[in-house]
């Protein structure tokens, strides 16, 4: 069974959703303390107007940007509580669509039928029909899950939503994103436990920003979200294939030793990819947050499956095949 995200069973198990709280609570903990030291700020400097310690335009001009501090400091407090509030809902959720999975796991173990790491079910006991109803109840709560991390995805996005207004979209990414989405270790905490997945993440940031803003957000999200993910855009991509493919007959066109090679290498692509309608594709496909779109037939032309791969810069279409 091929799935989206890259979550195999043991990945899946190993998720500690409820780990996300505590980076929930650094977002409100930091969302007080920025408000409490901004108005402290702004207290002082009244104090100062106050007793007549400091009058004249440079005060007026300096309690002019005070609070314009003051204000931009308030926003950033809600949004930092709104995504500590998102990351606890997202935690839950997924926490609750994860026992699921796990749940139709042991039942169809139960049964006596085999779940492996890709979460394919044989009949070890030879009734496929057993293993097929099992295969599907597996099938549907994993889908509920992969709604789940889109939906807290979306979730923080929108939280955001309040600063991208007030600054602008342009200067909202590098400000927030830059920072790890306001408070770092809050969206490390959320990936990291499996709550979000980073391509759930960067596709809601395009869907919120535009695919035009596409090299601001990749530039602006911290290096270590990187670490574990699968590729995310063209480059990332044309690296993975570089390192698992050789050059084919046909420039740009790869190629790989078997069809095992070819699913494997399909795998490795569309972990970070959300499904495309297939309209008369004769097989599956992803797009990755940058516009990339990953397919996989399961015969050609040349013989066995191949991969066709198209990049939004327009160049080719990279196909990659049994060689």
């Amino acid at each position: 069974m091929i799935t989206s995200g890259g979550w195999t069973r043991t990945v899946v198990a190993g998720w500690q959703p409820e780990a996300a709280i505590a980076g929930s609570r650094a977002a409100i903990d930091t969302a007080d303390e920025l408000d409490v030291e901004a108005g402290s700020a702004a207290t002082s400097l009244a104090d100062l107007g106050a007793r007549g310690a400091w009058v004249g335009e440079a005060y007026d001009a300096a309690s002019s940007c005070v609070e314009r501090v003051r204000r931009n400091a308030s926003t950033s407090a809600l949004a930092m509580r709104a995504v500590g509030r998102a990351i606890q809902i997202g935690a839950d959720s997924v926490s609750r669509s994860r026992s699921a999975v796990l749940s139709a796991v042991s039942t169809a173990e139960a049964d006596g039928c085999a779940v492996c790491d890709d979460w394919s079910v044989r009949a070890v006991g030879g009734q496929p029909k057993r293993a097929a109803i099992h295969a599907e109840s597996i099938g549907s709560r994993l889908a509920e899950l992969h709604r789940a991390d889109r939906q807290a995805a979306d979730a923080v996005v929108r939280a955001l939503e309040p600063l991208s207004q007030s600054v602008g979209a342009r200067n909202f990414l590098p400000l927030v994103i830059g920072v790890g989405l306001l408070v770092e270790m809050a969206v490390d905490a959320l990936i990291a436990a499996g709550v979000v997945s980073l391509g759930a993440l960067l596709f809601a940031l395009v869907d919120q920003f535009g695919e035009g803003a596409w090299e601001t957000i990749e530039d602006a999200i911290p290096d270590q979200f990187f670490a574990d993910a699968g590729p995310v855009d063209q480059g990332s991509v044309e690296g993975v294939l570089d390192a698992n493919s050789q050059p084919g007959r046909n420039s740009p066109n790869r190629q790989v030793g078997t069809d095992q090679d070819v699913k494997d290498l399909y795998e490795t692509l569309a972990r970070e990819g959300r499904s495309m309608d297939a309209n008369r594709y004769p097989g599956v496909g992803v797009e990755l947050p940058d516009g990339t779109q990953v397919r996989m037939r399961d015969s050609s032309t040349s013989g066995g499956a191949t991969l066709d791969i198209k990049f939004p810069d327009g160049s080719k279409v990279v196909k990659v095949h049994v060689g």
